[in-house]
């Protein structure tokens, strides 16, 4: 869990307790993007701490898109880790009618 920077050893419980693998079948199927904007608000978190990498092209994209985009000094085990620093964010992004992004 260090890796996705869970450090507090009841956040680590509480994370493995809900781990499980990435099923492959999920990996193996090319995913239809199409240039109609989604009939709903989008947005991106970008938790940047620790700074993983993984997750730069997904986050260039949806800035390039114009997703409501944002970007927290959070890890990205956000709900485990700050739960209600995340969830006052998700309420912030519910209420705010998000932009309505192509993708």
């Amino acid at each position: 869990m260090e890796q996705f920077g869970v450090s507090k050893p009841e956040d680590i419980a509480w994370n493995e307790r809900g781990l499980v693998m990435q099923p492959l079948k999920g990996l193996g199927e090319p995913v239809t993007l199409h240039p109609e904007p989604f009939p709903f608000p989008v947005s991106y978190i970008r938790c940047t701490g620790p700074p993983m990498g993984l997750f730069d092209p997904f986050a260039a994209r949806a800035q390039a898109d114009g997703w409501d985009y944002h970007e927290v000094p959070w890890t990205h085990a956000a709900p485990a880790v700050v739960p209600e620093e995340c969830a006052e964010l998700l309420i912030e992004i519910a209420g705010s009618g998000a932009s309505r992004a192509s993708v």
